[in-house]
């Protein structure tokens, strides 16, 4: 829980209700108790509330665990509705653009699944355990393309918005994996470790999980780069001409 959340139910007053997870509101939320987190423990030793360190791990955890499976539920979403056919077709290459979305999508949502999800679960139960998190997946996207979908078509055969629309995904399956290189050198440079830590690693562990917490909001952007930088937001997605996705 958050500052407020704590000093609410210190005081035995009435907790606002979390906005929905995946969403703006719900986003900022997500930074905002990592900067309280990341400000406390920026604090001497001596001065520093251990038990509210505690409370706004734990709380930034499940902020960015929920965030991510709604990341992940709306990948999943939206690769199901590009892979089926539709009849309007705004150019010649809009039925290749609309399965190249599908396999963006697919990969998106396996970043999400494998690393953000599986490493927010392990960061989250770290944090419950008052233990150091161990590196649960190493991140990477995997885009797999067909022999198909590796032949562009020819850019005359694409209209604006389909064009458009490829370039941001090219774009943001780019960033996607900038951030996740950044991530993994980043768990490196904390000394997480890959396996279950030992004995010997705790101490070191330790260092790390402080560490981590310190950068808890730049690792929150960078983990939630796809989200962010597609076409439609964080919320939406690439919108291909005269066809919806869900949300």
């Amino acid at each position: 829980m958050g500052w407020f959340e704590w000093l609410a139910e210190l005081l035995d007053l009435p907790q606002p209700p979390r906005p929905a997870p995946g969403t703006h509101e719900a986003r900022l939320e997500e930074l905002r108790v990592g900067a309280l987190l990341k400000k406390e423990l920026a604090k001497p030793a001596g001065q520093r509330d251990e038990a509210l360190v505690w409370r706004l791990r734990v709380d930034v955890h499940e902020r960015h665990l929920a965030n991510a499976k709604a990341d992940v539920a709306r990948c999943a979403r939206h690769a199901a509705f590009y892979e089926q056919p539709d009849s309007q077709q705004c150019c010649a290459a809009a039925g290749w653009v609309r399965q190249r979305v599908a396999a963006s999508y697919r990969a998106q949502h396996g970043y999400h699944s494998w690393i953000v999800v599986q490493q927010s679960s392990e960061e989250l139960a770290a944090a419950h355990a008052r233990r150091p998190a161990v590196i649960a997946a190493e991140p990477m996207l995997r885009l797999e393309l067909s022999g198909t979908l590796q032949q562009v078509p020819p850019r005359m055969d694409m209209c604006s918005e389909c064009a458009q629309l490829l370039e941001q995904l090219e774009l943001t399956e780019g960033s996607c994996q900038a951030c996740a290189d950044v991530t993994l050198r980043r768990y490196q440079e904390w000394g997480m470790q890959k396996a279950v830590p030992t004995a010997a690693a705790v101490s070191s562990g330790a260092a790390a999980a402080a560490a981590a917490d310190l950068h808890m909001g730049e690792q929150q952007q960078q983990q939630q780069c796809v989200g962010d930088s597609d076409a439609g937001g964080a919320e939406g997605g690439p919108v291909l001409p005269r066809q919806q996705p869900p949300q």
